[in-house]
């Protein structure tokens, strides 16, 4: 299973921050066969002060003070469209929940 990190600024609202955590999992779940009960590991969100861009537009793409870091680590053998599909849904996600994708 796929090990999630949310890092999201501490003004962000728990609202945004839910929908960011929930689509997060509904992509898991529709990209890398993670059961959809699993609902431990995509629900949990790290708070604080850890974003921190000096130019917000390296490289090239433009950040909102909103702007949160996902990291996820997958096991060898995910291709690397299977990745790809994996971050559209995710972001697909969260912009139908009013989430910018920057």
């Amino acid at each position: 299973m796929p090990l999630v990190r949310i890092s999201v600024p501490t003004h962000l609202a728990a609202e945004k921050v839910h929908v960011l955590a929930d689509a997060v999992h509904e992509a898991r779940v529709a990209t890398c066969g993670v059961p959809s009960n699993e609902t431990l590991s995509a629900r949990f969100a790290i708070r604080g002060p850890v974003i921190c861009f000096s130019i917000r537009t390296f490289p090239d793409v433009e950040r909102s003070a909103d702007a949160s870091i996902v990291e996820i680590t997958l096991l060898k053998g995910r291709t690397d469209d299977k990745k790809r599909s994996l971050f559209r849904e995710i972001v697909s996600g969260a912009v139908a929940g009013r989430v910018p994708p920057r």
